[in-house]
Order: C-alpha cells, then sequence, then structure tokens
C-alpha cells in the first residue's frame, strides 16, 4: 500500500467531526420519548386531579343540600377541565344511603390528555364519598 494511502486512511480514522451527530442520532429517539411521556402522565394526572376536584365539589354540594344529585351530576358534566372538553365525563351522584354521598367521574384517558401516544389505561375514574351534613 503507498504511504499516502495510508495517511489518508489514518486520517479518516482519526477524524471526529461526525461523531457528535451520531451521538445525536442514537439518544435523540429515547430522549424524545421521555419527553412525551412525561407530557402524556403530566396531563392525564392534570386531568385525574381536575375529575377528582369537581367529584368533590359535586359530593359536596349534594351533602350540604345546596343541589339535588341530578343537578349537581349536570352541571358537573358542563365543566370543562383544560383540554378536556365538557361533556366527556361519566357523572353519577348517588344520595340514596341516609348518611353519606358518592360521586363518580370516569373518562376515556384519550380524552384526558393532550399527547395519547404511549400506552395508558382505557378509562380513568374517581370516586368520592363525603357524609351528609344534618
Amino acid at each position: 500500500m503507498p504511504s499516502s494511502a495510508i495517511k489518508r486512511l489514518r486520517a479518516v480514522v482519526r477524524d471526529r467531526g461526525g461523531s457528535t451527530a451520531v451521538e445525536f442520532a442514537l439518544v435523540a429517539p429515547l430522549f424524545l420519548t421521555m419527553v412525551a411521556g412525561v407530557i402524556q402522565y403530566g396531563s392525564l394526572l392534570f386531568t385525574y386531579n381536575g375529575m377528582l376536584d369537581t367529584a368533590r365539589t359535586t359530593s359536596r354540594q349534594v351533602a350540604v343540600g345546596s343541589d339535588t344529585p341530578s343537578a349537581a351530576s349536570s352541571k358537573a358534566r358542563g365543566k370543562k377541565l383544560g383540554w378536556v372538553a365538557a361533556g366527556k365525563m361519566a357523572v353519577a351522584t348517588d344520595d340514596s344511603d341516609p348518611d353519606e354521598v358518592t360521586t363518580e367521574i370516569s373518562m376515556d384517558s384519550e380524552d384526558a390528555t393532550v399527547l395519547p401516544l404511549l400506552p395508558m389505561p382505557d378509562e380513568i375514574s374517581v370516586s368520592v364519598t363525603m357524609a351528609k351534613e344534618s
């Protein structure tokens, strides 16, 4: 092999110019998947917290007697939770027990997130039971 070819081969082997691009190409998919997961599950938890607050408020309104179960459930169904459109929640309020009121809210998890990309449960739901005031 001529010495000039060996010198060129050594120069190619020592060249580190594209190593950053190769490292980025290897790391970027993992990093972007992690960012998408944080956004997705963060929005899911934000929606869950809003559903829990709505269920607590609905149970409280019925427990203190300021609303009937059907009126309180209707108000809860009409509430908008962040990016979740109003009417996407299934709300059930039960006051048949003389001592307590139970409100259950559920919705499809795809409606509860901004980026439904990663695997999630089919449905998210909350249940709040509150003692009635005399």
